[in-house]
Formats: C-alpha cells, structure tokens, sequence
C-alpha cells in the first residue's frame, strides 16, 4: 500500500432554494433559543446568511434537523426585525467547535427586511 487512501467524491446537491442567500450585514444579531426553553440561554452566535424563508446562523449548541426553535434577528440599528419560530434543515459541525446551521423562517421576510439584515 502506498499510504495514501481514496476519497470518494460526494455527489452534488442540486439547490433547492428559489430566494437568493445574502450575506449577513456586520453588526446584525441571531438571538436562538429552544422552543420549549424560551427563557433558557442563548445559542446564538453570529447570523451568516438570510433570504427571505431562511437563514443561516452560527450556534454555540448542538440542534437536531427538524427542532423548531426561537429566533430572534436584529438588525444592526437594535432592530428586531424577525421574532418567532424557525425549524433546522441541516447543520454542520465548523472547525472551531460551534455549529453552521439552516432554518426556515415560519413567516417570510419582506425585502425591506432582507436589506436591514444584509449587506448590500
């Protein structure tokens, strides 16, 4: 054996997503909370991305696909400009220990809304 062993090449995934991703303006926030403890600590770290059903947030806690949670974004003003339920469609393990994770919005953003949160 020569040492170095084959990585089998994943397939790609078709994107399923009809709204444009936007990165996430500096200065905007992601307060994430479980459902049932919505008193409980926030999981949030840093908001990534948004589009107008979704966004991507970085969390400091493990979530499973499919947990409805609490969140709250902010706007960099201190507005908050979502509040409400969000369900994990997947997440991932990032390097330094925390988790990137994809929710669905349950009420969809405006574009207005979308522009406070995203770079431009």
């Amino acid at each position: 054996m020569n040492g170095s062993a084959s990585i089998p090449v994943a397939e790609e995934i078709p994107e399923n997503r009809s709204e444009r991703r936007r990165l996430a303006r500096r200065g905007t926030r992601a307060d994430v909370r479980q459902a049932a403890d919505v008193t409980g600590p926030d999981l949030g770290i840093r908001l990534l991305e948004v589009s107008e059903t979704g966004a991507c947030v970085r969390l400091k806690d493990a979530v499973d696909v499919g947990q409805e949670l609490n969140l709250v974004l902010t706007a960099s003003d201190g507005s908050h400009v979502y509040r409400g339920p969000a369900t994990v469609r997947w997440w991932w393990p990032a390097i330094d220990g925390t988790l990137v994770v994809g929710v669905t919005l349950r009420r969809r953003l405006t574009a207005d809304e979308v522009l406070a949160l995203a770079e431009h």
